[in-house]
Order: structure tokens, then C-alpha cells, then sequence
């Protein structure tokens, strides 16, 4: 009687508790509903195990056997009923190292879950934050989840009963070690540059990289522990090792503060005296762009004299801008550089060439007006 009645409350709490999670579920409060949907399904894998290992405990593991006994010593099978009788300690005992096992899968599946709700919500949330604070917390819940499998792995060997696997492994660390990490040099030196990666973070997935000293150029879109995944220009997926960022140099162009615009433009000789004028317009047409940033250095100058050309040379700084509009803003520059040449009455040269040698000119005519 008292059996029953533990069971009947153990079901009733069991009901209690279900119900309780179903409320929390369509709570008003954002946070509480999101947190239990979150961990909804291990949750309630958890508590339904609990309740059947529980009622189950109430009574000893003989009783459930009670009516199989009973039934062999009716059949006269008495020597079937002393084997069954040695076999319950031995079931009993599995079935301790069974409930042991699941309860340690079902908390670490309930503690990895929690995490990654953690993960998600500090990802997500509009606080602003450093790079460095950031990266730092992703390295902090990959060790916590790395953690928990850990200490689950080592919890499952003690339940199972395989200390000696766990001596083993403990034992042959050292050498296993050694042997790993000469077989596997490269793929941990690529784990160690994810970390730094994650650590420095030198770019991040969206940003638009390059490299001078590999052929490294376009968006990254994966960050893992062992490749890199960046689309290129031509829209092709590059997979690049993570021990590669360790040696080489990055641009991370889409931290640039600026764009710079620089060229050199070439006039006639005989426009020399204009140049002064062409140098002074092209810098007040600076001024008035909008896309070009006032607080760089911008000007033009009068730069150097070349075989058939006097030379200027123009630089400036636009605001951020897309790859498209710093070509379209290259474009602008360069017609109104030409607007602002021809209006002062000067002209762009052709590449020529004078011989001082004026008998030789006469030669020369000569011949070819025969």
C-alpha cells in the first residue's frame, strides 16, 4: 500500500513539474519563455528519466520480479528460480551503470544546452563591446563546452566501471601525446592559429582581407579551428590554413578609415605657366565634393618634369566607401581633372619628340617631300 501511494505522489509531483515547465514556456516575461524553450527537450528528457528511475526505487528491484518468481515456483522450475534469484544482483547492478550513464548524458546535454543559450544571447544582444572583449568570450564558452564534454567522458568511464581504460589513458599520455602531436604537427598549428585568430582577431567573418605576400583576397566567411573560408573576387571559395595567418601580413580593408585616391596627370610645356592656376582649381574642387574627407591631406602640386610632359600630382582621402563607389568616385575625379585643364586653356600631351639637330630636320624633310 505504501508502495503505491509513493508512486501516485511521485506522479502527481511529475505532473506539477510538467505543468510548471509548460507555463514558464508561454510566460509574459521574454526572457523566462525564451530560456525554457531553449532548454525545453533536455529538460524534460531529464525530469521524465528521474521520475521512472525514481518510481522504480521506490520499491526494491525483487518486487518487480515478484510475480515472475512466484510464478516459477508454481511450475515446479525451482532450480530456474535460484538462477534467476543470482541473475537479479548482476541486473541490478547493470541497471545502475545504465540509469548512471544516461543521467550523466542527459546533465551534459543540459549544461551544453544552457551554454549555448548563453552564447546566443551575449552574441546577440545590443550592448556594444570591444573586439577584444568579445573574442575573448568566444574563446571562453568553446573551453566551457570543451569542459563539460571533458569531465562527462571521464564521469561516463567511472560509471561504466573502466578506471583501468581511464589509468590506461592517463598512463600512455605521454607517449600518445608525443606521437600525436608529431603525426598531427599541422593540424594542431592550424588549431593554434583559429585561436589567435580568435584571440587577435585581425579580421572577422564580413570583413574584405588581402595579403601581400600570398594570393589572399576577398570576404571571409567561415572562421574555423582548422581553414579559413574566404570568397574571392571571382566568387570562389578559398580554403585557407589557419597556421598560414601566423606568418604572413594582413589588410583588413574593410577597417580602412579612409579610401586614397593618387595619380599623377601630365600637361603640355607650353601650359607651364598655367600650372599654378590648374593646381589651385583642382584643390578647390576638393572642397566641394562631398564624398572626399576634409580633414585628410588633400592637394595637388606641381610634382615633376617629364620627357614631354609637366607632370602634377593629386592626392586625396574619401570617406568609407563600398568598392563600387570608390571606382565611381575615381571616375568623377578624373573628369572634372579634365574639365578644370581645358577651361584654363591647356591641354593634355602626346608623347613627342624634338631633334635639336636642325640640318637633320632639313635631311629629313627633304627626303620626305621626295
Amino acid at each position: 500500500m505504501f508502495i503505491i501511494i509513493a508512486e501516485v505522489l511521485l506522479f502527481i509531483a511529475f505532473l506539477l513539474l510538467y505543468r510548471l515547465m509548460f507555463y514558464l514556456s508561454r510566460a509574459k516575461s521574454r526572457v523566462i519563455s525564451s530560456w525554457m524553450n531553449a532548454i525545453w527537450v533536455p529538460l524534460f528528457a531529464l525530469l521524465s528519466f528521474t521520475y521512472v528511475i525514481t518510481a522504480i526505487g521506490v520499491s526494491p528491484w525483487r518486487a518487480h520480479f515478484a510475480p515472475v518468481l512466484a510464478l516459477l515456483h508454481e511450475l515446479g522450475l525451482d532450480d530456474i528460480k535460484t538462477i534467476k534469484k543470482q541473475d537479479l544482483e548482476l541486473f541490478s547492478s547493470a541497471a545502475k551503470m545504465f540509469s548512471g550513464a544516461v543521467y550523466t548524458f542527459l546533465m551534459s546535454w543540459l549544461s551544453v544546452t544552457v551554454l549555448r543559450k548563453f552564447e546566443n544571447d551575449f552574441n546577440h544582444s545590443d550592448v556594444t563591446r570591444t573586439s577584444e572583449y568579445q573574442s575573448a568570450m568566444e574563446v571562453c564558452f568553446l573551453f566551457l563546452r570543451a569542459l563539460v564534454y571533458l569531465i562527462a567522458t571521464f564521469v561516463l568511464m567511472q560509471t561504466l566501471d573502466l578506471r583501468h581504460l581511464a589509468n590506461s589513458l592517463f598512463a600512455t599520455g605521454a607517449v600518445g601525446a608525443l606521437l600525436v602531436s608529431f603525426a598531427a604537427r599541422d593540424s594542431l598549428s592550424n588549431i593554434f592559429g583559429g585561436v589567435m585568430i580568435l584571440l587577435d582577431r585581425p579580421f572577422k567573418v564580413g570583413d574584405y582581407i588581402s595579403s601581400p605576400d600570398r594570393n589572399i583576397e576577398g570576404t571571409v566567411e567561415r572562421i574555423g579551428w582548422r581553414v579559413t573560408i574566404v570568397r574571392t573576387p571571382a566568387k570562389r571559395s578559398k580554403y585557407i590554413p589557419n597556421c598560414l595567418f601566423t606568418t604572413v601580413s594582413i589588410e583588413n580593408l574593410s577597417r580602412m578609415s579612409n579610401r586614397r585616391i593618387n595619380f599623377n596627370v601630365g600637361v603640355r610645356y607650353e601650359d607651364l605657366k598655367k600650372v599654378a592656376t590648374i593646381c589651385r582649381d583642382i584643390e578647390a574642387l576638393f572642397d566641394g565634393v562631398d564624398f572626399i574627407d576634409k580633414r585628410c591631406g588633400n592637394f595637388c602640386t606641381f610634382n615633376s618634369l617629364g620627357d614631354f610632359s609637366v607632370n602634377l600630382y593629386i592626392n586625396l582621402y574619401t570617406k568609407p566607401q563600398s568598392f563600387r563607389e570608390y571606382n565611381k568616385s575615381i571616375e568623377y575625379i578624373l573628369h572634372e581633372v579634365v574639365r578644370i585643364v581645358r577651361a584654363n586653356h591647356a591641354d593634355f600631351p602626346f608623347p613627342t619628340t624634338t631633334l635639336d639637330n636642325s640640318a637633320l630636320v632639313k635631311q629629313l624633310k627633304r627626303r620626305i617631300s621626295d
